[in-house]
């Protein structure tokens, strides 16, 4: 068989691999998992994607929103927010020119409330290992 010029041939390695370099030849299951892993891959980028633009939509609408609200609600939204976010966030938060300055006080006693019912929580557990630490020291 006569090749034409400029041309050559395709010769599959003696080894029995695919064509594509050193790659080795996956099996059925090997290609089911990495098809498997794209999906998920390419689904989480998807959402991601989505997520990042339900963010915008809200955070574009979020100060015609405020402007328009009774100032409780205002109160309530920054306070909300700012007890539900770090450190960082939370002076960020408190930066925006439409927060009013009453959110201080109401942050401060709901985080003074919930680091106490932390103390609680922690004394409870605490008394409770030691309950039975000394039940098993009996036994």
């Amino acid at each position: 068989m006569k090749t034409q010029p400029g041309t050559t041939r395709f010769h599959a390695p003696a080894d029995g691999r695919a064509s594509g370099g050193d790659r080795p030849k996956l099996t059925a299951k090997q290609r089911a998992i990495a098809a498997l892993e794209k999906a998920i891959d390419k689904d989480a980028k998807a959402e991601e994607r989505l997520e990042a633009a339900r963010r915008k939509a809200i955070g574009e609408h979020f100060t015609a929103w405020i402007e328009e609200a009774d100032m409780s609600v205002i109160v309530e939204v920054f306070a909300g927010l700012e007890v539900a976010a770090t450190k960082a966030n939370r002076k960020r938060i408190a930066s925006h020119p439409l927060r009013p300055g009453k959110v201080d006080a109401i942050v401060e006693k709901r985080l003074a409330e919930i680091e106490r019912l932390k103390a609680e929580e922690a004394a409870e557990r605490e008394r409770e290992r030691q309950m039975d630490g000394g039940a098993s020291d009996a036994a």
